[in-house]
This record gives structure tokens, C-alpha cells and sequence, in this order.
């Protein structure tokens, strides 16, 4: 990543480093929810500086990048919505209060990106398919 620019990458470490302790050390007083929106939030602004210096040493552009990453973008927020739908209209998954519930709503969600994700790019999910079925082992 540095690519001969060691001192760009110590700053953006740094840049990193205080940006993280400053949400941490606000959202540590408050609730879980509220420290990981503080966590979130840390890296979507640390996001842009860091891919923008990235882009510009591999000659490239933050429009390029995000062409190439809209499909993940739409389905993602696709999936997030599909969450807030069944927290809100489906009483039993209202409270995520034990494991049952994490795990049924993460494979639904998980079910519904990939249902999103291939409407997008139909030939790039059967080619990753195709190329699960060749792998003998994940090992």
C-alpha cells in the first residue's frame, strides 16, 4: 500500500490510531449500540482519506472505485433495510435477546443479500459457485 511512501502510511496510521481512540473513548460511555455506531462512524471517515491516497498511487480514481463496488453498496443497504423490515413487522425477531434469534436473522439476511447480489451480476455469483463446487477442501 505505501508503495515507496512509508511516511504517508506512518500518518495515515496515526491519522487512524487517534481517530479510533477519539470514538472509543466517547462510545465507551455509552452502551454497546451506541459504541459500535461511534466505531462505524470512525471508519467511514477514516474510509476516504486512506482510499483516496490508495487510488491516487495505483493511478486510479474514487469514481473507478466506486463503480466497481456499487453492486456491494445497493445490496448491502438492500440487506440492511430487509433487517429494520423484519425487526419492526415481525414481533418475535422485535428483541435479538438470545442466539435463535442472532442466527435466524443473519441467515436470512445473509439469504437476502445473496438473492440481491446475483439480480445485480447473475454470471459472477454462478461463476463463484462453480468454483465452491471445484474445491475439494477449505483447507
Amino acid at each position: 500500500m505505501a508503495k515507496g511512501r512509508t511516511d504517508i502510511l506512518m500518518r495515515l496510521g496515526i491519522f487512524s490510531t487517534i481517530l479510533m481512540l477519539i470514538s472509543f473513548s466517547i462510545g465507551v460511555h455509552y452502551g454497546i449500540e451506541q459504541f459500535t455506531k461511534f466505531y462505524f462512524v470512525a471508519n467511514l471517515i477514516n474510509f476516504f482519506p486512506v482510499m483516496f491516497l490508495v487510488m491516487k498511487f495505483i493511478n486510479g480514481t474514487m469514481i473507478e472505485l466506486f463503480k466497481k463496488i456499487f453492486e456491494i453498496i445497493i445490496s448491502s443497504f438492500a440487506m440492511m433495510f430487509f433487517i429494520l423490515a423484519i425487526r419492526k413487522y415481525f414481533i418475535y425477531f422485535k428483541n435479538i435477546d438470545n442466539f435463535y434469534v442472532l442466527a435466524i436473522i443473519v441467515f436470512l439476511a445473509m439469504f437476502f443479500y445473496f438473492i440481491v447480489i446475483s439480480v445485480f451480476n447473475p454470471i459472477n455469483v454462478k461463476n463463484r459457485i462453480k468454483s465452491l463446487k471445484l474445491r475439494k477442501s477449505f483447507f
